[in-house]
């Protein structure tokens, strides 16, 4: 969300007691009256870890803070793939775009059923040669994806 606004129009809350903020008074009293002033840019940074979350079957999902990711599908996409989360994520950006790079490999048990994946094979085991790089996607970007991986555990 971008915009400008006027530190007048900046407020806050606090949930437990309701009391009400005056975020340029707090700003002023950090940074000193002298070193912000109307029209400045303040950019709010608020860090949130990638981190995989346990689904179903045992599989895994891969989210940051509020959003979940995903593997968008192509037409010659493989889809079948185990996520190596030992191996560690990544967050990045491409074309202004949140993405997470991750480390995954080919899962052959994992088949489809009819027009659908089957549900992920549990704790399959892949061949660490096997391993590839993958850029998942924010869940809403992609069209057909996969947004639960099979956490694979590799052999030589």
């Amino acid at each position: 969300l971008f915009g400008k606004l006027s530190l007048s129009d900046l407020s806050a809350q606090l949930p437990a007691s309701g009391a009400s903020l005056d975020i340029s008074a707090l700003i002023d009293s950090v940074l000193g009256a002298t070193l912000i002033r109307e029209g400045d840019v303040l950019t709010l940074l608020l860090p949130m870890a990638v981190r995989t979350v346990p689904r179903y079957h045992q599989s895994l999902s891969v989210e940051r803070g509020p959003l979940v990711y995903a593997l968008a599908v192509e037409k010659e996409t493989p889809w079948n793939l185990a996520l190596l989360a030992g191996r560690g994520l990544e967050a990045g950006r491409e074309d202004g775009l949140p993405v997470v790079y991750a480390c995954a490999a080919a899962t052959p048990s994992w088949e489809r059923s009819g027009d659908v994946p089957a549900p992920p094979p549990v704790a399959p085991c892949v061949r660490a040669e096997d391993a590839r790089r993958v850029r998942l996607v924010p869940y809403g970007v992609a069209g057909a994806r996969i947004a639960q991986f099979p956490g694979g555990t590799e052999r030589s």
